[in-house]
């Protein structure tokens, strides 16, 4: 039997908070940083896109 290193652990909270800002940062950058676009792409509202865009502090 192999040992291998463990992986940290993050709360299931912190691991979809990296999920969804690196889904905002990679349509962003698909789209030229149109906001509206990017919204688009990931499938969901304008409303609900700014308000994760202005929780994670995407500049």
């Amino acid at each position: 039997m192999t040992s291998r290193k463990p992986l940290p652990i993050f709360s299931l909270k912190e691991t979809v908070a990296f999920a969804e800002k690196e889904a905002i940062l990679n349509a962003l950058e698909m789209t030229n940083g149109n906001k509206q676009e990017a919204a688009k792409l990931l499938e969901i509202g304008k409303t609900s896109f700014y308000e994760k865009w202005k929780l994670y502090a995407i500049r």
